[in-house]
């Protein structure tokens, strides 16, 4: 792929829309109840939606400002790594916390593209390059918006998708092998063992 099959755009050429997270603040014992997405939940350039847990919040505008659309891209704002991830239709209109940022983007590039971007080594050190904090590194949101990204023409960003679907795909495959492995080595062990 040559370099002038690709544009360099800054994020906030990107970005339609930011949402921040719902600060902890907003959560009690009666409520509105949602599922709160943390940054454990964010894994392997998606969110576990088996791991995200209800809470109970106050209803306020800054509820709805934080809840997921399909598509929104997500990313941890703090930590020694910062994970980004696609939301899928399973998180539809859950709320994510004040460690993570939303945002959606125009359509000259597909969500998946920026998320391998910023998941991939280089994406992550132009996301450290701009975080800040001694103890523990965090990102803001105006920083964020200036960090540049290669962007593909339409049809090599298709391709790329597809490539990355079809790999998580294999690697999802391959996670369950290994646990049905796992479990079937205990059992033989303990068939074994136990007479």
């Amino acid at each position: 792929m040559s370099s002038k099959d690709i544009l360099i755009k800054y994020m906030h050429e990107l970005v339609v829309t930011v949402k921040r997270g719902l600060s902890s603040y907003y959560i009690q014992k009666d409520g509105a109840e949602i599922q709160f997405i943390n940054i454990c939940d964010v894994k392997d350039g998606r969110i576990n939606a088996a791991t995200v847990e209800t809470v109970h919040v106050k209803e306020t505008k800054a509820l709805d400002k934080s809840r997921i659309e399909p598509n929104d891209v997500i990313i941890s704002i703090k930590g020694s790594i910062f994970k980004a991830a696609i939301a899928d239709e399973s998180i539809k209109d859950f709320v994510i916390s004040a460690n993570l940022i939303a945002f959606r983007l125009n359509d000259e590039i597909l969500p998946e593209i920026a998320v391998a971007y910023l998941n991939s080594p280089k994406g992550q050190r132009e996301l450290k390059s701009i975080s800040a904090g001694a103890i523990q590194k965090a990102l803001n949101v105006k920083s964020l918006m200036e960090i540049a990204i290669p962007v593909p023409s339409k049809k090599k960003q298709k391709v790329l998708a597809e490539y990355l679907m079809l790999s998580k795909q294999h690697n999802d495959l391959s996670k369950k092998e290994q646990d049905i492995r796992k479990k079937l080595n205990n059992s033989i062990m303990l068939n074994y063992m136990m007479g």
